[in-house]
């Protein structure tokens, strides 16, 4: 670390690497990440086939609220916008594309068949087989109807990831030469294009369907409303590597905004009522307008680790391990919950809309996507890669973190993002591999997820 004297930048304040992870390690997105995906899959539940069924602690008050769930999800594409900026180096557009955009493909293509089964069951429409055909040329999100049309709704959060990842070799060479004022006005920009595109979207649906009850949804997994978010978070990591932070502010200072930033965001998604316009209700729940700029600094300031976050699920080898292992599953878990759930319909599993269908359903997804992670995905990641970019780099380990990598890493699935991912089999103890690089086996976004 910088010495008293010297500008100090918040990656400074990191705390020493636990053993075996790297210096360049972020904990506490990793966290963050497999956190939210675990609780995201049974979040969903309650969308598939348990409407009255709804983990949400809102769904439980005794007020009408607006529909918490999804705020979060903009932390996931800040995450994945950061991890792209921190690992970015000076290459051609193909190359950019073979070095990060192709490790997100093998889980997705594995997914792409895991769908086309309850869709060649089940799909009796132009409408759904229009959406698997945009799937398997990774533009889903582009579809404002998606949400109808498709039978894995979390890919439009892959489709956002890659949609970025597409653009980000000439975006990332423009951020690098801008100022640190105008670095400023565009994240600001960029915030405020967000929510005005989502408006005039929303405005365009109540003047088509009357009502916003049914349709106010599809503007979250609506990529072109959702795509600035990861360049926003690439701004931020930019900022972060240029904006020194004062010398009177210590690692105490750090840890406590950083918890009372978690303390306010999660009051802001769970206990706020229903307001009286359509639009409005829409715009916080699914457009981040209240939580918007709160995420931005949280994502910031949980790059230096210094959090409650961190070290509660860090305070032990098995804690680390556990959310080791739920990281480098979330991806897969993210990716493949959906159309497991229609396979569960059509084979007549679980008792539709009751809390035993919940926790069934979700206990079940978490299971398979854990035997696919480890016995399809792995392998299916490490043939692709040694196709694409020859045996000898194929074979090569990239070790990160504390283990093997491969989930929503930067989403993803979505999620994003994402990290390295693993290139030699199940080394352990496993552990998180946020460094700062995306997966090969990952996307995050990843992450998305999504």
């Amino acid at each position: 670390m910088a010495t008293d004297a010297q500008p100090l930048l918040l990656k400074d304040f990191r705390p020493a690497p636990l053993p075996g992870v790297s210096k360049n390690a972020i904990l506490s997105f990793d966290r963050y990440k497999a956190g939210y995906i675990l609780v995201l899959v049974g979040f969903h539940q309650h969308l598939l086939t348990n409407p009255r069924h709804s983990i949400q602690i809102s769904a439980h008050l005794p007020y009408q609220t607006v529909d918490h769930g999804v705020e979060l999800m903009m932390g996931m594409l800040l995450i994945t916008g950061w991890l792209s900026s921190a690992t970015w180096k000076e290459n051609t557009w193909k190359g950019h594309m073979k070095k990060k955009v192709s490790r997100l493909m093998p889980p997705y293509i594995m997914t792409l068949v895991l769908t086309a089964i309850p869709v060649a069951a089940s799909c009796r429409s132009w409408t759904c087989w229009f959406q698997f055909s945009l799937e398997c040329t990774t533009f889903s999100g582009w579809n404002p109807a998606l949400i109808w049309w498709t039978y894995n709704r979390p890919l439009w959060f892959m489709s956002t990831v890659l949609t970025y990842h597409y653009a980000s070799p000439f975006y990332l060479r423009w951020i690098r030469k801008r100022s640190v004022r105008e670095l400023m006005l565009s994240l600001l920009g960029l915030y405020f294009l967000r929510t005005g595109l989502a408006a005039a979207v929303l405005f365009v649906l109540q003047a088509l369907f009357g009502s916003l009850e049914d349709v106010g949804r599809a503007i979250h997994c609506f990529s072109p409303l959702q795509v600035w978010v990861p360049a926003m978070g690439a701004i931020l990591e930019q900022l972060a590597q240029r904006v020194t932070v004062p010398l009177w502010v210590t690692k105490m200072h750090l840890w406590i905004a950083t918890d009372m930033l978690i303390v306010m965001i999660v009051l802001l998604t769970v206990p706020v009522p229903s307001t009286q316009s359509e639009v409005l209700n829409r715009l916080i729940e699914y457009s981040n307008l209240l939580t918007g700029l709160a995420l931005m600094l949280l994502v910031t300031l949980m790059s230096c680790d210094c959090n409650s976050l961190r070290f509660c699920t860090s305070a032990t080898q098995g804690l680390r391990e556990f959310f080791a292992g739920l990281l480098n599953v979330s991806y897969t878990m993210f990716l493949t919950h959906w159309p497991l759930d229609m396979l569960f319909q059509m084979a007549g599993l679980f008792r539709a809309d009751s809390w035993d269908s919940v926790i069934g359903s979700w206990s079940v997804q978490v299971c398979i996507a854990i035997f696919l992670d480890n016995v399809v995905m792995d392998s299916f990641t490490r043939l692709f890669m040694r196709w694409l970019q020859g045996s000898e780099q194929a074979e090569r380990p990239e070790r990160h973190g504390e283990g093997r990598g491969g989930t929503l890493r930067a989403t993803s699935s979505g999620h994003h993002v994402t990290e390295s991912a693993p290139l030699e089999p199940h080394p352990k103890p496993k552990g998180d591999t946020t460094s700062g690089n995306e997966p090969t086996h990952a996307a995050n976004d990843h992450g998305e997820a999504a």
